[in-house]
């Protein structure tokens, strides 16, 4: 029998990975993992270990543990989260990520998605270091002692072992995000707390009622153990101290220092290493002023979102929002250029550097604009109304797979079934059972209706389907009527069959086309 958030979720069967046939993308562990061991050299642009320029005396800070979950909507709050440095967050842009870095890369963020984390870490070893001394012949310039061993050096660590299970919902629009947060919120999880026994129930009772898209992933660091099942997370979270292996330790979290807090640092260099150090925080930031690094990580959110957006336009084949490509270029240009300052830092750190001038400085995100619209196809009226299609489905990239029509001489019925995000979603019977002649459409991917047709009295009597390589009517011997109905696909490439809605007795006795209009997003400068 399936467990609860089995039906649901996917769960990673290994430490550092998902199972191969969830949709997701394995996760790896990366080479580099952080310091271990204080005194270290250290390269705050690349977040990389260097060469130890220093020794001195280290005291413990002990042994400590924490259990703690968060709600988040990015992936800087995800980084918070799961306690990983704003020095390697910023290194990024460099290309050098540690194993929990490449962990949230992997993770599906968008603009509207809902991440819970549950965070598990226990420290057996912490220390941090009392005195420092040079320990080398320091060279004569500044350039070359950062190349080899830093900007700084280790001057705290904790090591240990540490737990994540990531939820995400895929929510698609933001009035399903704020529902997937109300959910939770109802369901005694706020925006963050203490892992707790009663946390296992309550997300059991919120996943119930949240019907959007959702999966699991999960890393175990510094154990041997598994990570568990879905319905023993919470528990395995409660028990990971114990689970701990002194012979597998790793790198939990780390603080540094700049080489000028050493007391026999060389006098030529201080002046140097000071811009240095100004440089850094330039790059890192600080919590009163948000570095480089953090506009690179908002210029690469919204290049995900353009990514997400031209995804959708070419699923409903539109290409009206030329805009969207021009501030494309100019958002791809920014990533350049700091990508570019990044390089120039890393080669040179011993000269100023400012903030650039970034096109896209005060951008939001991408937001998709689009219009309903109905169009009569024929008279009638029926005591069961249907609607087929929302606004919501548009996101949820939403296009007719199937069309069943059941006839004699009139419509009696007809069965449409849709793809949404893929998964097919197969109408309940629009009209009576009666009818013996049933004729089929069944659409492609890449296919769409591009005109439709009837002719109807009191009710549908006739219709017919068109596209570029297709023609399907229903029934093929109707009787005699009056009226008339068209819809066809306007040439602007703007305006796009979503679905249908009418109204239907015994027989099918009204229907009408619903469309999707689409026009340029609003994104861009002020």
């Amino acid at each position: 029998m399936q467990s609860t958030f089995e039906e649901y979720v996917t769960t990673a069967t290994a430490a550092g990975s998902v199972p191969a046939d969830d949709g997701l993308e394995a996760v790896e562990a990366a080479s580099m993992d952080g310091p271990a061991s204080v005194f270290q050299g250290y390269d705050s642009f690349m977040s990389a270990i260097r060469s130890a320029a220093v020794t001195g005396t280290t005291s413990s800070t002990g042994a400590s543990s924490a259990m703690t979950y968060t709600i988040c909507t990015t992936m800087e709050e995800i980084s918070n989260a799961l306690s990983i440095s704003a020095s390697v967050s910023a290194s990024c842009g460099f290309g050098s990520v540690d194993a929990k870095s490449e962990f949230v890369s992997k993770l599906k963020v968008t603009r509207t998605s809902v991440h819970l984390v549950a965070y598990a870490k226990a420290v057996t070893q912490g220390t941090q270091f009392d005195s420092v001394s040079l320990k080398i012949t320091a060279p004569d310039d500044a350039r070359t002692f950062f190349r080899i061993y830093g900007d700084s050096f280790v001057s705290a660590i904790e090591r240990g072992g540490e737990y994540a299970a990531v939820f995400s919902f895929q929510s698609r629009t933001t009035d399903e995000q704020t529902d997937v947060l109300t959910t939770l919120n109802v369901n005694g999880i706020s925006t963050q707390g203490t892992i707790e026994a009663s946390l296992q129930v309550n997300l059991q009772n919120a996943f119930r009622n949240i019907e959007t898209t959702k999966s699991l992933t999960q890393f175990v660091r510094g154990s041997t153990a598994k990570a568990p099942d879905a319905d023993d997370i919470v528990q395995f979270a409660l028990d990971f101290p114990s689970k701990v292996s002194a012979t597998d330790l790793v790198t939990l979290s780390y603080a540094t220092s700049s080489y000028v807090r050493v007391p026999d640092f060389p006098p030529p260099l201080i002046d140097d290493f000071l811009t240095i150090q100004d440089n850094v925080a330039l790059f890192v930031g600080t919590p009163d002023e948000p570095g480089l690094s953090v506009l690179f990580a908002k210029a690469n959110s919204l290049a995900a979102s353009v990514t997400e957006l031209e995804d959708l336009y070419q699923f409903y084949a539109y290409r009206g929002d030329t805009k969207l490509t021009e501030h494309k270029k100019l958002l791809l240009s920014d990533i350049q250029t700091l990508k570019t300052m990044f390089k120039q830092m890393e080669k040179d750190p011993t000269k100023e550097y400012t903030n650039p001038d970034l096109n896209s400085s005060g951008w939001t995100p991408p937001v998709l604009n689009y219009t309903l619209g109905t169009t009569s196809l024929s008279g009638g009226g029926g005591d069961h109304f249907f609607s087929d299609v929302s606004a919501d489905h548009v996101r949820q990239k939403t296009r007719i797979a199937e069309i069943v029509g059941w006839g004699g001489n009139v419509i009696d019925s007809i069965t449409t079934t849709y793809s949404r995000g893929g998964i097919m979603h197969r109408m309940d019977r629009r009209g009576g059972d009666g009818g013996d002649n049933q004729s089929t459409l069944t659409l492609q991917p890449n296919q769409r209706i591009t005109s439709i047709q009837t002719r109807f009295g009191n009710v549908v009597n006739w219709i017919s389907f068109k596209g570029a390589d297709f023609e399907v009517t229903c029934p093929a011997d109707p009787q005699g009527c009056d009226g008339q109905g068209y819809w066809t696909e306007p040439a602007d490439e703007c305006t796009r069959l979503l679905g249908f809605s009418g109204s239907f007795g015994n027989v099918l006795d009204h229907l009408e086309a619903v469309t999707v209009r689409f026009s340029p997003a609003t994104f861009g400068p002020a």
